[in-house]
């Protein structure tokens, strides 16, 4: 249940987010501006970019956290009632006629069960979710490490089709506004011929510029899996870069997911205590 609902969010939030992140980059002055720029760029699919690497991460996320939660829940409450059934009942109060009464007992227990109930669940539900958040951070840490370079390798290269398409015009403008004799005389200069490299066999092509590091690696590998190679291959990576940050994201999603589900349950319970009492009245 939990994938369909997240590859249902992320279809929905991954375009919002692609117009959120141009705006807030400053590369469009406008909402309107920020469609137009994404939608000349490629159409629809340009809108989703990064949508593969958004399901990548939080799907296994959801499927790690929720079904955890729940399983977390139902040992909590089950390790509860099991003490609650251990502790001694209450004494049982006696009649006029020296009869114990067990109505009275049985009610008294009832609402010793009971009347805890919702506020021990409330806070089972917190560490449930709290535990729940901070293990799924925890296993999905290197998916969200390879997905935020991901996606800010694809946003480089948007920037930069950006700028080299708004570069010809700008050049051109300059460059007739500069142009002076002095510059005509060196344009008309032969150039140079490049020099050789030494022990190179004549009539040799030059050997290709090698891109070193993450950043040149990203811009030939732009699958999200070429991805994570350029992460691994790149200086200072190998499995430890996969974990990069792990610490401050299983906290605060831990954090995240004690707030988030144990406000969620609680609101819950409320809302099923508060239906019986409706449908007396």
């Amino acid at each position: 249940a939990a994938t369909p609902a997240e590859i249902a969010a992320v279809a929905l939030r991954v375009p919002f987010e692609q117009l959120k992140m141009r705006r807030q980059t400053g590369r469009d002055e406008s909402l309107h501006g920020a469609l137009q720029a994404v939608w000349r760029a490629g159409g629809a699919r340009s809108l989703y970019k990064g949508f593969a690497a958004t399901v990548a991460l939080d799907v296994p996320f959801a499927l790690v956290q929720f079904p955890l939660f729940e399983s977390l829940k139902v040992a909590f409450a089950n390790r509860r009632l099991v003490q609650e059934a251990a502790r001694p009942p209450p004494p049982r109060r006696r009649l006029s006629g020296g009869a114990p009464s067990t109505a009275s007992s049985s009610s008294e227990l009832g609402r010793r069960l009971s009347g805890g109930a919702h506020s021990a669940a409330n806070l089972e539900a917190m560490l449930a979710g709290g535990l729940a958040g901070a293990t799924a951070a925890l296993v999905t840490t290197p998916l969200d490490v390879v997905r935020t370079r991901h996606v800010l390798g694809l946003h480089a290269s948007m920037a930069k089709s950006d700028a080299q398409g708004r570069t010809p015009a700008r050049a051109a403008s300059r460059a007739g506004a500069a142009a002076s004799p002095a510059a005509h005389s060196e344009a008309a200069k032969p150039a140079k011929p490049a020099k050789p490299a030494p022990n190179a066999a004549p009539g040799a092509s030059p050997p290709p510029r090698s891109n070193s590091g993450l950043r040149g690696v990203l811009r030939v590998r732009r699958s999200f899996v070429g991805t994570a190679v350029a992460i691994y291959h790149a200086p200072g990576g190998g499995a430890g870069a996969f974990f990069a940050g792990v610490v401050p994201r299983t906290l605060y999603m831990g954090i995240g997911g004690m707030l988030y589900l144990g406000t969620y349950s609680a609101f819950s319970n409320a809302l099923s205590a508060s239906a019986p009492a409706a449908q007396c009245h």
